[in-house]
């Protein structure tokens, strides 16, 4: 789910006799999935073949546990922690993802951290991002135009990552306002990307403005930046 969202040319383009063996499960669960937001799907597959907890909902429990530990090492209350989830969403997915928050505020995982901790996890800050016309390939020859559906209207997508500082500038105003120095900024579909204490610890002593996380890149990454090892081993 994480990289190719219910994308059956992608799943089976990977392997070809694993997929057939799994088509049957994949098209049940994909019809459930389709046309949602990739943040409000199942995370995981529970072992008895039922959706495991959202992509989103993990991460709101994952913050929630790192504000019990923080709350036991500083001593500070609730108000010290409003506000700790913000996000860029479009046109297309803020509506659902904002009615899908209020349902986790009843998952078990959830609803006893935030009762433990007195902080509501679930009112997350955030801004619509506006969607922008693509480009056509350069294979198509210059100047580029923009690409176009078969009816001729434009294609729209959301822009990339950097464009969360004009989207979210009064957001991040807001949490400057608040007394917040720091930051994390990731995709919601990846659920090794969460708070280090060790992380953001580094990145105040050495005074750097900012930080980022890289991985090397595996077969069933189809899409964005990797990492390429060069011959001198760097």
């Amino acid at each position: 789910m994480a990289t190719s969202y219910c994308d059956r040319k992608n799943n089976s383009a990977f392997n070809p006799e694993l997929f057939a063996e799994a088509e049957k499960q994949f098209e049940a669960l994909a019809d459930t999935a389709r046309n949602i937001p990739k943040g409000a799907t199942p995370a995981y597959i529970n072992p008895d073949g039922t959706p495991g907890y959202d992509f989103m909902a993990l991460k709101l429990r994952s913050i929630l546990l790192t504000i019990k530990k923080s709350m036991a090492v500083t001593g500070k209350g609730p108000d010290a922690y409003r506000n700790s989830v913000f996000q860029m969403t479009s046109n297309s997915t803020d509506t659902i993802l904002r009615n899908k928050y209020r349902t986790y505020r009843e998952l078990p995982g959830i609803r006893d951290l935030s009762e433990e901790t007195g902080v509501d996890i679930t009112e997350v800050l955030g801004a619509v991002q506006p969607l922008i016309p693509a480009f056509t390939h350069t294979s198509k020859g210059f100047p580029l135009d923009f690409f176009r559906k078969e009816d001729g209207s434009f294609y729209s997508l959301p822009g990339g990552h950097g464009q969360n500082f004009m989207v979210l500038r009064d957001t991040y105003r807001k949490l400057l306002a608040e007394g917040k120095k720091f930051v994390y900024l990731g995709n919601v579909d990846n659920i090794g990307f969460t708070v280090s204490p060790a992380e953001v610890a580094i990145l105040a002593l050495s005074e750097r403005n900012a930080s980022f996380d890289f991985s090397f890149k595996t077969p069933v990454d189809v899409k964005g930046g990797i990492l390429v090892r060069e011959k001198n081993g760097r």
